[in-house]
């Protein structure tokens, strides 16, 4: 859970299979929907997720969605609903640096503070925190 910058006085959460928004009294479904699993690009309620396990906001258009079982993250751009791929090769678990990066199980996601222009990502059956740039999803390997 963390504050929703796209629209003020809400938070952004995950139920089941998807993102979404609320300021307490009404909720939207931002991408994915609760009982629907999958894999999918496409906007809205229409994306599929296999367990989302971590988020993080890395503008206030743009979320990043940890997609657990796919075995990739995703990205959600916030003014189209389009989620995409961002990071790794969705459905194809495995270990592998670059632009076509392999992720197997990642569970957790985080902006790195000393270098804001990339991402550290648990990469759960590989036992590793792998870097993830930000301008254009590569990996570069373990964080540190």
């Amino acid at each position: 859970m963390e504050p929703d910058s796209y629209q003020p006085g809400h938070i952004i959460y995950t139920e089941q299979y998807s993102v979404k928004t609320t300021d307490g009294v009404t909720t939207a479904i931002i991408a994915g929907y609760p009982s629907k699993p999958g894999y999918k690009d496409a906007y809205g309620e229409n994306a599929r997720f296999q367990r989302i396990t971590g988020f993080i906001g890395i503008t206030v258009k743009i979320l990043i969605v940890v997609d657990h079982y796919n075995h990739c993250l995703r990205r959600i751009h916030r003014d189209t609903g389009l989620t995409k791929v961002f990071s790794g090769v969705c459905t194809s678990p495995g270990y592998r640096d670059g632009t076509q990066a392999k992720f197997y199980c990642p569970t957790s996601i985080i902006r790195d503070n000393q270098r804001r222009n990339q991402l550290l990502l648990s990469d759960g059956f590989n036992h590793a925190v792998r870097t993830v740039a930000i301008s254009d999803g590569s990996s570069g390997g373990s964080g540190g």
